[in-house]
């Protein structure tokens, strides 16, 4: 049996063992993820922790990304728990419990107040075993736009130009973006700049949780982010063009999907969501879709505008000594998915 070392190191001197495992475990990462992790967020790069087999080869691996959060009133520094790998050789006699100890002991060293991850199904066993607690979980909210994508399930295609245009029409109908009024100016950005800190600090304080959301981290979380082309949309006032709020997505396979959402206010959410719904029906998008934490006070609006639970859920594990809020937390998927 392989005997292993834990050790946390550069990952530079692992790039090219990182990669691949990333191309064999996490099929769809891109390798400029790696070079995007150690540069640019504000919080600090990706802390990095491997094991090493008894023949100096790469047995697992798993990163701390930190972040910047608000936390009971209270500013601290979180740690994302990510890329955890094993080598399939050592799925199970191997280092998988050693270097989730490893990684976890340091939370102190590297200045984190606590850590979270959302793990897969073959992950979740092991994380309760190294003492974290399920704090909640990501749900996954679906608001249809096109009914003949749906009905193509259930009616035969001769039927399903019938029945769509009236499907459509009642969901619309019933869906609060149709009453909804526009009193301020929607569009897209390119650019976040000192503006946005100012919307965050006039908004931080409402949650009893809720992810750094100023112009630094929002550009390089989104903007500079290799994986996806994020788009943002803004709300701004009509007198001086201040910021009200802004909704991130992107558009992949048909679907309009929400990354992020921000706001001053309820009414400045539902202008948004009302705005994004019109776009993705100009888009021809099938549906909007969004995963969002299951105490965000967000979720009564986007009910409002027709959105059903999908029911799939994604657990979320936490180890701090903080108490984790019981409400409140404004959390979406792209609070997760570094």
């Amino acid at each position: 049996m392989s005997k292993f070392q834990i050790i946390q190191a550069d990952p530079a001197q692992f790039k090219e063992q990182i990669i691949d495992f990333w191309s064999k475990y996490l099929p769809g990462t891109l390798p400029a993820r790696f070079e995007w992790l150690s540069d640019g967020n504000p919080a600090g790069p990706a802390v990095w922790f491997f094991a090493i087999d008894d023949k100096n080869e790469l047995a697992g691996m798993v990163s701390i990304t930190p972040r910047n959060v608000v936390m009971n009133s209270k500013p601290m520094r979180a740690g994302i728990l990510g890329d955890y790998i094993i080598n399939g050789k050592y799925r199970v006699f191997g280092p998988n419990l050693l270097l989730l100890k490893s990684a976890l002991a340091s939370m102190i060293g590297l200045n984190l107040n606590f850590i979270y991850t959302v793990p897969n199904a073959q992950s979740e066993l092991i994380i309760k075993r190294v003492s974290a607690h399920k704090v909640g979980c990501f749900k996954n909210f679906v608001k249809p736009l096109n009914a003949k994508h749906y009905l193509s399930k259930y009616v035969g295609s001769s039927s399903q130009g019938l029945i769509a245009p009236f499907v459509n029409a009642a969901l619309a109908m019933i869906s609060r973006e149709t009453y909804t009024l526009s009193r301020s100016v929607l569009g897209e950005c390119t650019v976040f700049d000192e503006s946005f800190d100012t919307l965050w600090e006039g908004v931080k304080k409402r949650f009893n949780m809720a992810g750094d959301h100023g112009s630094a981290f929002l550009t390089w979380k989104y903007l500079k982010n290799p994986l996806h082309r994020f788009r943002m949309l803004t709300l701004k006032e009509r007198t001086d063009g201040s910021p009200k709020g802004f909704i991130i997505f992107n558009v992949e396979k048909s679907r309009l999907n929400i990354h992020d959402v921000m706001a001053i206010d309820k009414t400045s959410v539902s202008e948004l969501l009302k705005g994004l719904v019109l776009m993705g029906r100009r888009e021809n998008c099938i549906s909007v879709n969004i995963e969002i934490f299951d105490t965000n006070p967000l979720l009564s609006a986007l009910k409002s505008f027709g959105f059903f639970d999908a029911k799939t859920d994604f657990g979320v594990f936490y180890i701090g000594e903080e108490h984790w809020p019981d409400n409140d937390c404004y959390l979406f998927w792209g609070d997760r998915n570094l």
